[in-house]
């Protein structure tokens, strides 16, 4: 029985107060995107600093790919696909950061977790979070080191705020 069959229906909005800051920008509003069956998961690395969800993201995947390093080992100000994908190079080789078209996300899924910027349109400002992957009836899952959370995702929805932004090891 997937994810689907056993969730409630219940949705909302989630609004971001404070997320990733764009390199070029000294902060800004926040996103807004409609999640459902969220909890918070001792497995979700929590953002050590407002602008570390790049970090934190990092820190997950390497620990998937059982290598331990810490966000405040891994840096802060990891912003851009390009910086994330250097930094856990430095850790483990093989690691690309691209934009990528909607059509990838199960491709991308195939490799294991991977980051994924999200970014509504109109906003200043993105937030990095890790695709764990699709359950069996479609629906994205995410872990979000803003609050330590997972949650669901359609795909639909997942893809009206992924911007193609990619960190991922093929």
């Amino acid at each position: 029985m997937g994810l689907y069959d056993t969730r409630k229906n219940t949705r909302r909005k989630y609004l971001w107060e404070s997320i990733c800051r764009a390199s070029s920008l000294e902060g800004g509003a926040g996103g807004n995107w409609t999640v459902f069956d969220e909890v918070l998961d001792s497995n979700v690395i929590k953002q050590l600093t407002l602008t570390g969800c790049g970090a934190a993201c990092g820190e997950m995947l390497l620990r998937d790919r059982y290598i331990f390093v810490t966000q405040n080992v891994i840096g802060t100000e990891l912003t851009s696909m390009t910086s994330l994908a250097n930094k856990l190079n430095k850790f483990d080789v093989g690691w690309e950061g691209n934009a990528v078209s909607e059509s990838s996300l199960y491709a991308l899924s195939n490799t294991g977790s991977w980051g994924a910027m999200m970014w509504d349109s109109g906003s200043k400002v993105g937030h990095w979070v890790l695709v764990k992957g699709v359950d069996d009836a479609g629906n994205v899952i995410i872990y979000d080191p803003y609050q330590g959370s997972r949650y669901l995702m359609t795909e639909q929805e997942f893809k009206e705020v992924w911007n193609g932004h990619s960190v991922y090891k093929p």
